[in-house]
């Protein structure tokens, strides 16, 4: 008799862990419906499996504390009406809120990159007037060096003929 018991008592715990196992894939399956659809009106491209897994760890606590909520019932006889609504609404919440933290990411990155890139505008201007300034001194110089050539050419101690007398 005491196998039959044991026998019984392990299909009835494989059937029921089918059961939630079922159970919880589905729930994520809809709350990653409810993701993907978050993620696409906010403007974040995420992959379905991205949204997916977010979506299996958003559903962590709500099935912990479905198993404790199982196990006091099963022990102590305790009900909570309607626990699956609770059990759907932290994990909805979690959801939105990772959307939305993703969001927020999203938007401080978008930020920091403009910055990023004002600053490299910046240092281009500052790169190009001091390349316009190292090429005007050797102007310049050039004319300088054009001014010792053409005072080399004249012989000293004759006088300019023309205008320049």
């Amino acid at each position: 008799m005491a196998e039959l018991y044991i026998i019984f008592g392990l299909m009835a715990f494989v059937f029921l862990f089918i059961m939630y196992f079922i159970k919880i894939l589905i729930d994520a399956l809809w709350l990653s419906i409810v993701g993907y659809l978050l993620s696409r009106i906010f403007n974040i491209k995420l992959k379905y499996k991205s949204v997916y897994n977010l979506s299996i760890y958003s559903l962590t606590l709500s099935t912990i504390l479905y198993m404790i909520y199982i196990v006091a019932n099963m022990y102590t006889g305790f009900t909570i009406k309607h626990f699956d609504i609770p059990y759907n609404a932290i994990a909805y919440i979690y959801i939105i809120t990772a959307v939305l933290m993703i969001r927020s990411d999203l938007i401080k990155q978008q930020m920091e990159v403009g910055k990023i890139v004002e600053e490299q505008k910046k240092i281009r201007e500052d790169n190009e007037g001091k390349e316009e300034n190292k090429e005007e001194p050797k102007e310049d110089n050039k004319d300088k060096e054009d001014n010792k050539n053409k005072k080399k050419e004249e012989p000293e101690g004759k006088t300019p003929e023309g205008n320049e007398a």
